[in-house]
């Protein structure tokens, strides 16, 4: 596998700048940009209706029992919340390069609204697996009142997995300490909440009740557990399937044109290629180039403007 943990723990990665723009707006696979553009924007309207909902259906309740609104207290409407956050955002860029700009990103450097998506993709991802993982084990009591329980803490991670293997953004190891920042700050707050006197909807003196600070040997085990453990895990799973994404993308034929790239020129050197494939690459030299620079990354070779020069002047027999 070309993604080594060499390669993986440098201080570089910590950050959010070390890939190419173009992989925030592109699927890593061979669909048209209409059919990408239509799963985004699918997924950002159904998280957004269903966020909606749960804050209408939070509120109205709230509203006849005399309670205050207390839907921010809970994890998972923090974590629905940012991975709404998330699929919106991805929608909207996508949609203003190639609807209303109607051009492709051509830029070096990775802008900040993309570093902002790839933090809360980060959020997004790990929490909403994270989420999924402890309310089945630790929270759920048996019965399903509403399909928002079922969209909010089962369809969110099977949007998640599917959504990992789909886009061509990149999973940073070295991330995983931004997931950490999150949980240590949500269990902080449902500390504070406790020592405050808070309750939750129910009116008892918890928010969760694997939380309850009034057990503190309980509520540290299970708080310091999902962080430190839970955490990694779930980062880890999220990286193990790009790097699997990757190794598909590098080796099957199905996703590479030619069957023997030449790395100095970017041409067919030798193997079968199939012809329509190769027709295909006359017409989408930068989803060709894409391939390439993925595969080049793996492989710790850097790819300088020589290859967008060259692919520039592509034909149909190359790649």
């Amino acid at each position: 596998m070309g993604v080594t943990c060499r390669e993986e723990f440098q201080y570089q990665n910590l950050c959010f700048h070390e890939t190419k723009p173009y992989k925030f707006t592109r699927s890593q696979w061979r669909i048209s940009q209409e059919t990408y553009i239509l799963w985004r924007l699918f997924w950002a309207l159904w998280h957004f209706a269903w966020l909606a909902f749960s804050i209408q259906l939070n509120t109205i309740e709230e509203r006849y029992s005399g309670e205050q609104i207390k839907w921010l207290i809970y994890l998972s409407n923090w974590s629905y919340a940012i991975l709404t956050a998330q699929s919106c955002l991805h929608t909207g860029i996508i949609c203003y390069i190639y609807v209303v700009k109607k051009e492709d990103m051509v830029e070096e450097n990775i802008q900040w609204y993309l570093k902002v998506l790839w933090l809360l993709t980060t959020f997004g991802f790990d929490s909403a697996i994270l989420v999924t993982a402890l309310y089945w084990t630790l929270v759920f009591d048996g019965a399903i009142k509403t399909f928002l329980t079922v969209a909010t803490h089962a369809i969110n991670s099977v949007y998640v997995l599917m959504d990992i293997f789909l886009i061509a953004a990149p999973v940073r190891l070295l991330h995983i300490v931004y997931p950490i920042m999150y949980g240590l700050a949500y269990t902080l707050f449902t500390f504070m909440y406790h020592i405050y006197g808070g309750t939750n909807k129910k009116s008892e003196p918890f928010i969760y009740k694997p939380l309850d600070w009034s057990k503190l040997h309980s509520a540290l085990t299970v708080s310091l557990g999902s962080v430190f453990v839970g955490v990694p895990a779930v980062h880890l799973l999220q990286f193990g399937l790009y790097a699997l994404r990757l190794h598909i993308l590098e080796t099957s034929k199905c996703c590479n044109r030619c069957a023997n790239i030449d790395r100095e020129t970017g041409k067919c050197v030798g193997g079968k290629s199939d012809p329509k494939q190769t027709k295909m690459a006359e017409n989408d030299t930068n989803e060709c180039a894409q391939t390439l620079v993925d595969i080049e990354y793996r492989n710790k070779i850097s790819v300088t403007s020589q290859y967008v020069d060259m692919f520039d002047n592509t034909t149909a027999t190359s790649c």
